[in-house]
Parts: C-alpha cells; sequence; structure tokens
C-alpha cells in the first residue's frame, strides 16, 4: 500500500520530478526503453492544487471478479500525460514511484489519458485545471500540477503490422 500525502505548497517546475517511494518487493530488471511497448500501471492520481485531493486510482477500477484493473496505454502515444510516459520511461516492472508532474507536463485538454471514469470527479479535476478565472489570475501554474504514484505492472512489445 502506498501512503498518500498531502502537499501544502506546490512546486515550480518544468519536468516531472520523480520521487522514490518505498518499495514493497523488489522490481524486475526489465526496463522500458521502447516506444511503441504496451504499458500496464497502477496508480493513485491527486491534484496539489484541491490539498492532495485524489481523483482517481486504478486500485477503484474493478473487473467482474473483483479485481483492480490497470490503466493500459501504448508508450509514444498522444493521448497520455506526457509527465506519465516520462516517468515510466525509467522504471522497472513491479516498481513503484511518486510524480509530481507540471502542468506543462500533465493534462492539456480533457480528452487526454488517465481520465477518471466517474463524470463528477472528471468534471471537477478539469474544471479545477482550466479555470478561466485563476488562469487569467496567473495561477496556471498551480492549478494543474499533478502527484501520481505509479506501480508499473506489466510491460510487453508491440508487434509491428
Amino acid at each position: 500500500m502506498i501512503m498518500i500525502q498531502c502537499f501544502a505548497w506546490t512546486p515550480t517546475l518544468s519536468a516531472p520530478l520523480i520521487l522514490p517511494v518505498h518499495f514493497t518487493s523488489l522490481p524486475s530488471s526489465i526496463r522500458i526503453s521502447a516506444s511503441r511497448s504496451c504499458i500496464a500501471i497502477h496508480y493513485y492520481g491527486r491534484l496539489a492544487a484541491k490539498q492532495g485531493w485524489r481523483f482517481d486510482s486504478t486500485y477503484d477500477h474493478k473487473d467482474s471478479t473483483g479485481e483492480s484493473v490497470p490503466f493500459t496505454f501504448i508508450l509514444g502515444s498522444s493521448n497520455v500525460i506526457s509527465g506519465i510516459k516520462t516517468a515510466v520511461r525509467s522504471m522497472k516492472v513491479g516498481g513503484i514511484r511518486r510524480v509530481i508532474i507540471p502542468p506543462s507536463q500533465g493534462y492539456q485538454n480533457t480528452t487526454q489519458e488517465p481520465l477518471p471514469p466517474n463524470f463528477f470527479d472528471r468534471q471537477r479535476l478539469f474544471t479545477t485545471i482550466f479555470n478561466p478565472t485563476r488562469l487569467a489570475n496567473g495561477e496556471g501554474s498551480t492549478l494543474g500540477t499533478l502527484v501520481f504514484d505509479i506501480e508499473l505492472v506489466s510491460t510487453r512489445r508491440q508487434q509491428h503490422r
């Protein structure tokens, strides 16, 4: 289980800040290097601007047997926020890390993944990040700062067709 911390301040970053998180088991020696790899991760996603409000967690996404369903994506695809892609590239399968993602590496629009499945959580997330009044007041550098605890579940290389 990952310990969740709330942040009272928001750092000014231009790239994701990758922090070590305590390992509950040793990660494998497999590292991700190739684009177009199929990646599966579990994560807790929090918004720093809302005192660490957790907007989504794959551990809450259950299949018909009650098992948690990881988020899967193709490394190099444009529909995933770049901060997650950057963090995952240097991880090993089984590894866990905390990543503070600045707005420039986070959600740039409302179609980028991962998205909370709950409509109201999605609305609250995007209403905070893309709040026009607060953006006009110069608060844009803090509104979209994200904190993700990521566990790399698996990776497999895509076959070219």
